[in-house]
């Protein structure tokens, strides 16, 4: 009786708020000071301003927090996570990038998701589709302390996230899954120690695995960076993550990265990097790498940013050695104060839960535009291709998978108010595989919901 209680509360939240915000009239205040400064829907908050630091955009696209504590754009290591299947998430989640870029933030926040889907590929099978539809609720604590906003001294910052899940049809794919984020850095004059700590468990299809299951995983990052001049900066940092999937083998990884830049002009500024790698997979011999990269970061006007990354990676394998190319690169543009666009590529070694023994070269690209409509209406839409290409790292492990991935999303964000924004959402989903198990259709779409203090 319990569980039942708490599944029809979980569903007559959901109505109920989609309700009351669809039946919610615009507030007119005389004055805008009425309302917090950070919550007032002005033109700023979805007219993308000219004065807008465009760093925000690759963030967003790259994943993770990749600016250091110079400013400068910096990729994200990441070798070796699998990716859960691309999805537009409700606007307002933490480090969203298709949600509105406020130009404050406020020091503690609260805010609260609710959406109702319908998953046409629950399982992301190929065969026996599953579909279903889902009530989702998602409350949101962020606190931050120092100087969160500008991120040039000393700041904190926690997010934590409980997403609540109910199935239609199958109660038995109801979850409840966490997110905790905290990262920040200490600063004292040339000195900077960033860091961040992740904790999660997450319910989906995941990419490699082609199919559902839930993975716990932690992990965080430390670095230390030293300015020794106006024209020159040097970096260490260190990362350990582990991740445990409820069906399939369980890995951990570490990369540790050193660093020296330069800064040719206010606008330019190149490193060399090295990296050295080290991933476990359960029951397998373990890979590892190392690399010798070029950074480029660069900012030329208040339109435009751009970041490159590009190496070899020299991997030892129980199966013998290779080599590969990789890079990264993201360019963020603004033509006008209501047009950003968003471009990526990435060519990176990750390592596969799905067939222990094996890993993978991950070739992406993807592209995002999004429109400001008016004050209050925004307009998203992302297109990104992957080709992942599988080695055997194992001796004894053959495999001849090859996956060409697709994914196309799009979403409408509308600010009803100063607190409440609706969104519709739709994303299609395809996996063309060499290995039979993991291809897959889908198509998901939605509407959704925030609330924001």
């Amino acid at each position: 009786m319990p569980y039942s209680i708490g599944r029809a509360s979980l569903w007559l939240a959901v109505s109920g708020a989609l309700m009351t915000t669809l039946s919610a009239q615009v507030p007119a205040p005389a004055l805008a000071s009425e309302l917090p400064s950070s919550l007032v829907a002005d033109e700023t908050d979805n007219a993308l301003a000219p004065d807008e630091d465009l760093s925000a955009a690759l963030t967003g696209s790259l994943g993770a927090d990749t600016r250091s504590s110079s400013g400068q754009v910096v990729a994200p290591v990441q070798p070796f996570e699998n990716e859960r299947l691309q999805q537009p998430r409700v606007a307002g989640a933490p480090r969203d990038p298709l949600s509105a870029r406020r130009k404050t933030k406020p020091k503690v926040y609260v805010s609260v998701r609710a959406g109702i889907e319908y998953n046409d590929n629950v399982f992301a099978s190929g065969d026996d589709e599953e579909s279903d539809v889902v009530a989702i609720l998602a409350p949101t604590l962020s606190v931050n302390a120092g100087d969160f906003r500008g991120r040039e001294a000393t700041y904190l910052s926690a997010a934590y996230t409980a997403t609540a899940s109910a199935y239609l049809e199958d109660t038995a794919n109801d979850t409840l899954d966490h997110l905790l984020e905290v990262g920040g850095q200490w600063k004292r004059r040339r000195l900077t120690v960033p860091f961040d700590l992740r904790v999660s468990r997450e319910t989906g299809a995941f990419l490699d695995i082609g199919g559902r299951d839930t993975a716990e995983s932690y992990g965080g990052r430390l670095g230390i960076e030293y300015a020794a001049s106006s024209k020159m900066t040097f970096g260490l940092s260190g990362e350990y993550s582990t991740t445990e999937y409820s069906l399939f083998a369980n890995f951990e990884s570490a990369v540790a990265e050193a660093y020296v830049g330069c800064n040719v002009t206010s606008k330019l500024t190149l490193s060399g990097v090295y990296r050295y790698s080290d991933a476990k997979s359960q029951g397998s011999d373990g890979q590892s790498y190392q690399a010798a990269l070029v950074r480029v970061n660069t900012q030329p006007n208040s339109k435009l940013t751009a970041f490159a990354e590009t190496g070899l990676a020299f991997s030892s394998l129980g199966k013998g050695d290779r080599n590969d190319l990789i890079y990264r690169v993201g360019v963020a543009m603004q033509p006008t104060s209501k047009q950003r666009i968003a471009f990526e590529a990435v060519r990176q070694p990750s390592t596969s839960s799905f067939t222990t023994g094996s890993g993978f070269i991950n070739n992406g690209v993807q592209l995002t535009y999004e429109q400001a409509v008016g004050a209050r209406t925004r307009f998203v839409v992302t297109g990104g291709y992957e080709m992942q290409d599988y080695f055997a790292a194992d001796e004894g492990t053959s495999t001849d998978r090859a996956d060409d991935y697709f994914v196309f999303s799009s979403l409408l964000s509308y600010d009803v108010n100063a607190h409440w924004q609706a969104q519709l959402y739709y994303t299609y989903a395809n996996n063309d595989s060499g290995d039979p198990l993991v291809e897959f259709d889908n198509q998901r779409m939605g509407m959704g919901l925030t609330w924001t203090y």
